[in-house]
């Protein structure tokens, strides 16, 4: 076979009386090996076959991972190639050059989570990194059966960072819903196939998961409503007025604007609570009088002209002469001169007392021993089972579906114990409304009204 011969270049010098010199050859620099096509190093492709082409000095050899170097030429092809990372390696007669590149051909495949509570998101996971092809949309929310769309706004992570759905590359996708789900309503979230490619180009299967929202419920889940003592007065604003007397019960108020007002009463039964805004403690006021006095105003001003939040909590004190410890809450008036907002309409959120017991489910549940108070929420089932705590302090309630009255129950023991259960059933499998009253009323020989809240468990 006949050898390649390299020229060289002689170079000649005019001296300077114009006699000539000679310098020795200079031979001209081998190509260096590059590869000039092929998937591009750290490429993530969908194709289980690959070409290579290069330019250089041959001879040359090429090795694909590890395999042993063989002679090679000028385009180079690979095929049936498995999936995963893959490096190909040519070398030449003035040095080598490698590409290292993935094959993937295989389609994500979302994995849907169900949500954890009734405010928390659908998780959908694609075990890889992705990005969106329709903007931000990924997945849908809907009443299981129905074209319903529940609504929700999705959010976009790559590991444990946020990033923009439309733009960004991620693994997980959360789909939160915009209001709180219904306790036990069926419930499907969907992941159309084509919302995503990951980096090969391959576009996601299709998903579809059916669940129920969250059907054991803690007692201060959300969506369960509490509701203070409403007590009839004719001078009091609307005729009526709400009361609790127990440490911690709170009612709010939202609002915009520089200034509150807390409608409220003072009497020989009135004891302490205090007025928060935003969080932030503003005043700490104690309503004992004597006699009985209504439409007394407590002011907050100087507020940032903004959307606030007041809350007035019980604090379980009172004055040496006071009777009991009662907060009343009749009415609220935002700015001067404002119209006055009652205490029984939706914008006033009352809550009551949380004890802590480590016997109790979550080590908390909800008491409350004034006639009329109660605790509302809606559920889809056929059934529901109250848990509560049977005491020589405990008395009796009524339970309410959808506004029937259907069963009442006493909560005397001699001693006490702990999960106790409550059920009902036999329900149409619908969305019902579940009411609890206490009643202020006990068994002969027990010691208190409280009424006990520790979880509910729809069925």
């Amino acid at each position: 076979m006949a050898r390649t011969r390299i020229p060289t270049l002689l170079v000649v010098a005019v001296a300077g009386a114009g006699a000539l010199t000679a310098t020795a050859p200079a031979a001209l620099a081998a190509p260096t090996t590059s590869i000039t096509s092929g998937p591009a190093n750290g490429s993530f492709v969908n194709s289980t076959s690959a070409t290579f082409r290069w330019k250089g000095s041959a001879p040359f050899t090429c090795k694909l991972d590890g395999s042993t170097a063989a002679a090679c030429t000028s385009p180079k092809t690979y095929s049936t190639l498995s999936q995963g990372k893959h490096t190909f390696t040519v070398t030449g007669g003035n040095g080598s050059a490698s590409r290292t590149w993935t094959v993937d051909t295989v389609r994500p495949k979302p994995a849907i989570v169900a949500p954890t509570g009734l405010t928390t998101p659908v998780v959908i996971s694609f075990g890889e990194r992705v990005t969106a092809v329709h903007n931000a949309t990924i997945g849908t929310l809907t009443l299981t059966g129905t074209t319903t769309a529940v609504p929700t706004t999705t959010t976009c992570w790559r590991g444990s960072t946020s990033v923009p759905c439309a733009t960004g590359t991620f693994d997980t996708a959360r789909l939160k819903p915009t209001s709180r789900l219904t306790a036990g309503q069926h419930y499907t979230a969907k992941v159309a196939a084509g919302q995503v490619n990951d980096r090969a180009g391959n576009a996601n299967t299709a998903a579809s998961k059916a669940f129920r929202g969250q059907r054991n419920l803690q007692e201060n889940a959300p969506g369960i409503k509490v509701t203070w003592q409403n007590v009839t007065a004719s001078s009091a604003f609307g005729g009526s007025y709400l009361r609790e007397h127990r440490r911690g019960a709170s009612a709010a108020f939202s609002f915009t604007g520089t200034q509150v007002t807390w409608w409220t009463i003072q009497g020989p039964a009135q004891g302490q609570a205090d007025v928060l805004v935003d969080g932030v403690r503003k005043a700490t006021v104690n309503n004992y009088t004597a006699s009985t006095h209504y439409n007394i105003p407590r002011v907050i001003s100087g507020l940032a002209n903004k959307a606030h939040r007041l809350k007035v909590v019980v604090l379980g004190t009172k004055s040496k002469k006071s009777s009991n410890t009662f907060v009343a809450v009749d009415a609220f008036t935002v700015g001067t001169g404002g119209t006055k907002t009652d205490a029984s309409n939706a914008n006033v959120n009352t809550a009551g007392r949380r004890i802590a017991n480590n016997n109790l489910s979550g080590h908390h549940a909800l008491v409350a021993d004034l006639r009329g108070e109660d605790l509302t929420f809606s559920f889809r089932g056929t059934g529901i089972a109250w848990f509560t705590v049977k005491g020589p302090n405990q008395g009796r309630a009524a339970v309410f579906i959808d506004g029937v009255r259907k069963a009442t129950y006493d909560q005397y023991a001699t001693s006490t114990k702990y999960g106790v259960k409550r059920a009902l059933s036999g329900l149409s499998d619908a969305v019902h409304t579940f009411r609890l009253m206490v009643l202020g009323r006990h068994h002969k020989g027990g010691k208190g009204n409280l009424v006990t809240t520790d979880r509910f468990l729809v069925s």
